[in-house]
């Protein structure tokens, strides 16, 4: 059986960005969550980028809504923060996936991280709606993961040809940064 309830996040940089307005809006995570709506029960961005203390936020946010998957994409500027996220989310029972730039790059690297269940290279977009109706990476193409200690890699999944048959992104579950929250983002 596959998940029903997923949360989307970008692991935070350590050091504080040199100017706010710098910071992702947040686009990719909500293209990711168009690309399964239709799968699950809820999706969610709990934290936004620029929030001053994004673990006690996330932390906050696994007490009251219990995801089954936390998906957490990082640059390499940012992976330092994956461990903190994956750890917290599995004291609260998700499962947990890495994806974006460093995670693609470095697959086995995300994967020597106890907490991380599974790593997604590439793009996501069909990847996760795949296994998050799956519920197992085994399969899925463009997936990485542990099994019985070895780390199994999964073929490419070739990019999307195109774009344009992809849903729009779900702009409207981005959280509250600069007063401004979902479609207000400017």
């Amino acid at each position: 059986m596959g998940f029903q309830k997923v949360a989307l996040l970008h692991s935070h940089q350590k050091l504080p960005a040199f100017h706010d307005y710098t910071i992702s809006d947040l686009i990719d995570l909500c293209g990711l969550a168009a690309c399964i709506r239709e799968s699950v029960s809820r999706v969610a961005i709990p934290i936004t980028p620029i929030d001053r203390r994004p673990l006690h936020t996330f932390e906050r946010f696994l007490k009251r809504e219990r995801p089954d998957l936390v998906g957490i994409s990082s640059y390499t500027c940012t992976a330092s923060s994956v461990p903190d996220y994956a750890r917290l989310a599995k004291t609260h029972g998700a499962t947990v996936i890495a994806g974006g730039f460093h995670a693609s790059a470095l697959p086995e690297e995300m994967l020597a991280i106890p907490e991380v269940d599974a790593v997604v290279r590439g793009e996501g977009e069909v990847t996760l709606n795949e296994f998050v109706r799956t519920g197992s990476p085994e399969g899925v193409a463009g997936m990485s993961y542990r099994n019985n200690g070895s780390v199994i890699h999964n073929p490419d999944r070739p990019v999307i040809a195109d774009l344009d048959a992809l849903p729009l992104p779900l702009r409207g579950i981005r959280p509250a940064r600069f007063g401004l929250s979902g479609l207000d983002y400017n």
